[in-house]
């Protein structure tokens, strides 16, 4: 074996044996988040808000729970962190929570990313599917579909893949869009207005309260 060669099987010992010894890198979080809240109440509790930039797994979750306690050396019996996704209303409920109570229990509510992803691609959207849209309610996220059948039009609500309901609903052309109402009694006076954009807007007796962003379909 000539010198070059014993060079170059050397350095791949080396790279092999540094390998094994120091692995392979976590890549870094492709996340980031800004504290909303951080409300103190000495030897009694801390409240944390947090806004984070996208969903994110549980053992990240953790280990951001773990960062964020570990910012203030304070002495708290308990110390309750709740978060919410960027653009999220906040009356719509918390993605997900880590409360230390004083053993840290962690808590997502609404969808993981993969989840997410799942739903949008779910086989059970129909074939004569209109439109769909993504909601976000106390935490929660779904989709709905509008889409017609045998002459008639109906909403799905897809709370997951595998599990859905479906409303029977009539349209009606308004200044406001394409008004969808269900056929089922309702106590406060709740519709739907497909708008110009294309999103879903969720009305009231009390006026709009939701709209629900386009995912695929019509646009106006």
């Amino acid at each position: 074996m000539n010198k070059k060669a014993r060079l170059t099987l050397g350095l791949s010992v080396f790279a092999v044996l540094g390998f094994f010894a120091f692995g392979i890198p976590e890549p870094k979080p492709t996340f980031s988040y800004a504290i909303a809240q951080d409300y103190k109440k000495p030897d009694i509790k801390r409240h944390i808000k947090v806004v984070l930039s996208s969903r994110i797994s549980e053992s990240l979750l953790t280990k951001l729970a773990h960062q964020l306690k570990a910012s203030d050396t304070g002495h708290y019996k308990n110390t309750f962190i709740q978060y919410t996704l960027a653009g999220q209303n906040p009356l719509d409920g918390y993605w997900a929570s880590t409360d230390f109570t004083p053993e840290l229990n962690v808590a997502i509510f609404g969808l993981s990313q993969t989840e997410l992803d799942h739903l949008l691609t779910t086989p059970n959207r129909t074939p004569t599917s209109i439109a769909t849209w993504l909601r976000t309610s106390h935490g929660a996220t779904y989709m709905v579909e509008l889409y017609d059948q045998n002459q008639q039009f109906l909403i799905r609500t897809h709370y997951s893949p595998t599990n859905y309901k479906d409303e029977v609903v009539q349209t009606e052309k308004t200044a406001q869009g394409q008004r969808i109402t269900t056929t089922q009694q309702n106590d406060f006076g709740e519709y739907y207005v497909m708008n110009k954009q294309g999103d879903l807007e969720f009305w009231s007796n009390n006026g709009r309260y939701y709209t629900a962003a386009l995912i695929s379909g019509l646009t106006h």
